[in-house]
């Protein structure tokens, strides 16, 4: 994404709701004029956003809803309505703090046995920190089962990661040795928040609040939520685990912010940052919804990069329909 001009910023923060949506779309993500006339008639938006780092994957999807503002955020606080989906193996809301039992349901399949068993620092197929591939070792190399020891190993890794995350914020983020040269998700994650400038115009508070995150003593916006899901996107492609952290903001009666940071992913990701815009549309809701992340597959360029490009604008549009059209008809929406 582009940097924003300081006039867009100082006209963002106090712009009615309506010119915010288009500046956001317009000056922000380069999106026509034309279609977003479209989005005002109910058409759906996805678009592949132009990052200037061959790792990074920007994407925009917006869409507008029937329902109000309100509808939609009490439909998203429970997790298992957005993450219902043939792709989602398991997902779970994590207390705060976090409890065992939080994790009880997540497994492991064969393979992924085989990958952790196979790691050494510098070379492993799961992102894990030095320190957790040694301890994995330990662990499993004296295991009489090892399938039910590294699901036991799997979820205490999961409590410590969301238990330290809370007590500590940012500083807690690990730094990955998956590959010869470690990569800091803290610092990953700064670099992401930086090159999105929109959520500063929208509101410096929350911004901020991000930028200096530091567990739940601190307030980067109204409202924290944390989860865990298990996905499975075939294609080849290893089963994904997420822990991620949710904050919802009201930047005004009329707007309010989600933003999805994550907090570990097992494959793929080094980092990811998912915000989404609710605007009252009076009646209805504008959402739009920003994504930019980190993806170590996509590092080498070339044919994964051409294949993203292609299809992911499509998918991004086919997921914010599904979204609309599940929203609408949820008893927790109405």
């Amino acid at each position: 994404m582009r940097p924003l001009t300081v006039t867009w910023i100082l006209l963002s923060a106090s712009a009615a709701p309506a010119d915010l949506k288009t500046m956001l779309l317009q000056d922000c993500c380069r999106v026509a004029a034309d279609a977003v006339q479209r989005l005002e008639r109910g058409e759906v938006l996805g678009k592949l956003i132009e990052t200037g780092d061959e790792r990074d994957l920007a994407l925009l999807s917006a869409v507008r809803l029937s329902v109000p503002k309100g509808a939609f955020l009490n439909w998203y606080r429970r997790v298992e309505n957005y993450k219902r989906s043939p792709l989602v193996l398991e997902a779970a809301l994590v207390q705060q703090p976090p409890r065992p039992a939080d994790f009880e349901k997540f497994t492991i399949d064969p393979a992924e046995l085989r990958d952790l068993r196979a790691c050494v620092p510098g070379k492993c197929s799961v992102k894990l920190s030095a320190a957790e591939i040694e301890r994995g070792h330990r662990e499993l190399d004296s295991a009489a089962d090892l399938k039910p020891a590294a699901e036991a190993l799997l979820r205490r890794l999961l409590l410590e990661r969301a238990t330290v995350y809370m007590q500590q914020g940012d500083l807690a983020l690990s730094t990955y040795h998956d590959r010869p040269e470690p990569v800091s998700v803290r610092q990953v994650f700064r670099e992401l928040l930086a090159s999105s400038p929109f959520l500063r115009a929208i509101s410096p508070a929350l911004a901020t609040g991000l930028q200096s995150y530091a567990g739940l003593g601190s307030a980067p916006g109204d409202e924290q939520m944390f989860y865990c899901t298990r996905e499975r996107y075939g294609f080849g492609l290893k089963p994904l685990l997420n822990l991620t952290h949710v904050v919802i903001h009201h930047a005004s009666p009329e707007v309010s912010v989600i933003v999805a940071k994550q907090i570990w992913a097992s494959h793929y990701y080094d980092g990811s940052l998912a915000v989404t815009v609710l605007i009252d549309a009076h009646p209805g809701t504008y959402l739009i919804y920003l994504n930019r992340s980190r993806i170590d597959l996509l590092r080498s360029g070339g044919f994964k990069r051409a294949l993203v490009n292609r299809f992911a604008p499509g998918a991004a549009r086919k997921e914010v329909l599904a979204l609309k059209r599940t929203v609408e008809t949820s008893a927790e929406a109405r």
